[in-house]
């Protein structure tokens, strides 16, 4: 016996605007520096490392890896600049 025929369908997935600025190294940076911003005018202590690992988790989460694979990689591409 057949089964019967299923229709396929598409789902919609919406992506977070910050995740797709992440995908580039240079949007990830700009992300960085205005989150840092954002969060001192709450948390004045906050580490830059602290918001990166904030950063990094949400592209984790939105992704299932890392955008880099630590914070001295990422000071890395920030000296470069």
């Amino acid at each position: 016996m057949k089964k019967p025929y299923t229709k396929p369908e598409a789902k919609r997935s919406e992506v977070d605007s910050d995740i797709i600025r992440m995908l580039s190294a240079e949007g990830f940076v700009d992300l960085f520096w205005n989150t840092v911003r954002d969060a001192r005018k709450s948390e004045p202590n906050i580490s830059q490392e602290k918001v990166f690992d904030r950063l990094n988790e949400k592209y984790y989460n939105a992704i299932g890896c890392t955008r880099y694979s630590s914070y001295n990689s990422f000071r890395q591409i920030l000296n470069k600049k």
